[in-house]
């Protein structure tokens, strides 16, 4: 069960930094209250029980079978139920673009945190019709080694981003799971 709990930590640790990209600017305020705040305000994020929005945009997924919602997640998370990848979870997050580069950029600060890490070549991908960029990251933190698939849609200069998480030996017993996620995204 510790065991258990610490990968849980460590993917939410990892997934929160590269959403959160390390800014204390205000648009990326991820409190209660710009999460529960409604309107136009486009620098101004809102959970919903389909996906998260940003303004007049909206990003959902449709989870795969064993997988469910978080309830007390502050972003939207989808966790492993069915046992086949204990501390699997795929977060979905929206951002204001900080980098003219997103990918070498949070590839940066994931490096800084995690000197471990090893990433693949970034891929070109299409979701929802949309041009996206994905690659993986494997590292290892006090002897268990994840492995992590990141998914960006970079539009009208905000990053919507899939990030898809398990242990590296569980990896490929979810991975389909976490491409048909992935392509469930929709963008309005």
């Amino acid at each position: 069960m510790k065991k258990f709990l610490v990968v849980v930590l460590i993917l939410i640790m990892a997934l929160c930094l590269v959403a959160c990209g390390g800014s204390d600017d205000a648009t990326s305020d991820t409190s209660d209250a710009a999460l529960t705040s409604s309107g136009d305000n486009s620098d101004t994020a809102v959970d919903s029980d389909d996906g998260i929005s940003l303004g007049k945009k909206e990003m959902s997924i449709t989870p795969a079978a064993g997988w469910e919602r978080m309830e007390a997640a502050v972003v939207p998370q989808y966790e492993n139920v069915d046992g086949r990848a204990p501390g699997g979870m795929v977060i979905l997050t929206v951002d204001p673009q900080m980098d003219d580069d997103h990918v070498a950029y949070a590839q940066d600060l994931l490096k800084n945190t995690f000197p471990s890490a090893t990433f693949s070549d970034t891929a070109n991908t299409t979701v929802d019709g949309m041009d996206a960029l994905q690659y993986t990251m494997t590292y290892d933190v006090s002897g268990l080694v994840l492995m992590q698939k990141y998914t960006y849609i970079i539009q009208d200069s905000y990053v919507y981003s899939i990030a898809c998480s398990a242990l590296e030996k569980d990896f490929g017993a979810v991975s389909d799971d976490f491409d048909t996620m992935i392509n469930s995204l929709v963008l309005k």
